[in-house]
């Protein structure tokens, strides 16, 4: 069964604006890219901001402009007590050194190295939006996550990283393969949950998996001109159940960088 997250969004966006009525707040996206994707990340956050009556604004570099140029604005927002908070839209030139310097009390993204190292202690006020949407997800769905077999295809710093130590701190019985991986069928047919974050194309299909697994596909690529997963939805959706790429994680994470900023200074 194929599990969108219209649903999801629409009873969290209603949520978050109750919580917004008696709010003023600010929210900033520094931006290096003018690609259709990141600029349709950078929309849906502008959509958003605006039915919960956040001030909204994006700083826009150019390709050619120095990491210090934008560590230099990223200091000016830290210290603008008018700015709650703060998006260093990815991809940008050497975004390690300049998510570093996003103050703790403003990363909504949770992107910091030091907010990522908190939430990773259960001491972040924050919640990486991947992480977020997640957890909604399976809220929704009712699937018991405590020592459930959890398989996370993918270590990186957005998604596989935060996600397994969520997954740990609820007490599941996590697995976390990366690509140098000999046998991955036999792994994905012992899950019961699959999330799979790699960017290669329907890396998963039907001869990966067995009845009854809940699919969450966090993969994105381009084949033939349309947006697809990691995870072949045709494939499974017969067997398993699978929340897609598109119109699956990606619209809740947005939600969850506006969950944050209402917990921001």
């Amino acid at each position: 069964m194929i599990i969108k997250s219209d649903k999801i969004k629409e009873q969290v966006t209603k949520r978050l604006q109750e919580s917004y009525k008696d709010q003023s707040k600010k929210l900033v996206i520094i931006n290096q890219n003018n690609d259709l994707a990141t600029l349709r990340f950078i929309k849906a956050k502008e959509t958003l901001a605006v039915k919960l009556n956040v001030t909204f604004e994006v700083i826009n570099f150019d390709l050619g402009d120095s990491t210090e140029k934008i560590i230099s604005t990223l200091d000016v927002l830290n210290n603008d007590e008018s700015v709650n908070g703060i998006v260093v839209q990815l991809p940008i030139n050497n975004a390690k050194e300049i998510l570093k310097h996003i103050t703790i009390e403003k990363d909504v993204d949770c992107l910091s190295p030091y907010n990522l190292g908190l939430f990773m202690r259960g001491q972040s006020k924050f919640v990486p939006p991947v992480v977020f949407a997640v957890d909604e997800i399976l809220k929704d769905f009712k699937k018991e996550i405590k020592g459930k077999k959890v398989l996370i295809i993918g270590s990186g710093m957005l998604t596989g990283e935060p996600l397994a130590s969520y997954f740990m701190q609820k007490e599941s019985e996590l697995f976390v393969v990366n690509k140098y991986i000999l046998d991955l069928p036999l792994l994905t047919k012992q899950a019961d949950i699959i999330i799979s974050a790699t960017g290669v194309c329907n890396l998963i299909n039907s001869e990966h998996i067995t009845k009854g697994q809940l699919l969450i596909d966090l993969g994105g690529g381009s084949v033939d001109g349309k947006l697809v997963g990691d995870i072949n939805t045709n494939s499974v959706k017969e067997i398993c159940d699978i929340v897609p790429v598109p119109k699956g994680v990606g619209p809740l994470t947005v939600l969850g960088i506006f969950n944050n900023l209402l917990n921001s200074k």
